[in-house]
């Protein structure tokens, strides 16, 4: 059975290999001369720097083109460096390493963009979902194919690996999986409220994504953390690619129907 996507007219870009420091990384196209220093940093501090100065050249530049604009092409060129600015602004701080609980992804299928940022307070933190914006200048170049399920697949399995690498990096060593059942407070709403409504008052898809398994799907993974709620279950490498290439989170809600209810289990990668 094939899914509908929007694709670029060339291809499908690639999710690119993030570095050290956690910020919201998207694709940006930001060409032409003024294009400030592609160089790699060596450390995450030297990361931080550069995007600080990308911002700073920025800004010298939109300025300079504000203060002389004369014809159609310079107000193009402001448009470019306000929404390149804006991006920056929006996305791209300095987060500690020691105060990151956890990290948000998300592929936009209309505008083909993959991002990931990582969460200070989950529960709190908006999801990357809810912090996307698409760019309608890519949109508008972009036309609507039908794509194997075998590709969406392969989409979806390395834009987890980028999600895992960085991971790896952020929670080293043995990983586990910590999963607590809060189908109460669904159970609750849900007497006065429709399910979608109640969805939306308790953060769904905005501060918390949530994953629907199927009746006669069988997930190895979730059955041990469900058979030991409260308490940390260990995971295999190759089980937290699976948790991420289906939620693009390292935290999620699951949706699961166990003969005539459904459970609401929040389970966290954790170390």
């Amino acid at each position: 059975m094939e899914d509908i996507h929007n694709v670029h007219e060339k291809n499908i870009r690639k999710p690119p290999t993030f570095g050290n420091s956690v910020g919201q990384m998207g694709y940006s196209e930001f060409d032409g001369n003024d294009e400030v220093d592609r160089q790699t940093p060596t450390t995450p501090f030297d990361k931080s720097l550069e995007r600080l100065s990308k911002l700073t050249k920025l800004s010298e530049n939109y300025n300079s083109v504000l203060s002389h604009q004369t014809n159609l092409y310079d107000k193009n060129k402001i448009a470019m460096y306000e929404r390149e600015i804006a991006t920056l602004k929006s996305g791209n701080w300095i987060i500690p390493n020691s105060e990151i609980r956890g990290l948000t992804g998300y592929v936009c299928k209309r505008c083909n963009q993959f991002a990931f940022d990582g969460v200070r307070n989950i529960g709190y933190d908006m999801t990357m979902q809810a912090r996307h914006t698409c760019d309608e200048e890519k949109v508008k170049s972009i036309k609507m194919v039908s794509i194997q399920p075998s590709v969406i697949w392969n989409l979806n399995d390395s834009t987890a690996g980028v999600i895992q690498g960085q991971l790896n990096y952020l929670m080293q060593g043995q990983k586990y999986i910590l999963a607590t059942d809060i189908s109460k407070s669904f159970d609750s709403l849900e007497r006065i409220l429709n399910p979608s409504l109640a969805n939306f008052l308790l953060g769904i898809p905005d501060r918390y994504y949530m994953y629907s398994v199927k009746s006669d799907e069988k997930i190895q993974w979730l059955e041990r953390a469900m058979a030991n709620l409260g308490n940390r279950t260990i995971v295999e490498d190759s089980e937290i690619r699976d948790f991420l290439r289906r939620v693009m989170s390292t935290y999620a809600i699951f949706e699961i129907p166990c003969g005539k209810i459904l459970r609401r289990i929040l389970i966290k990668i954790t170390i």
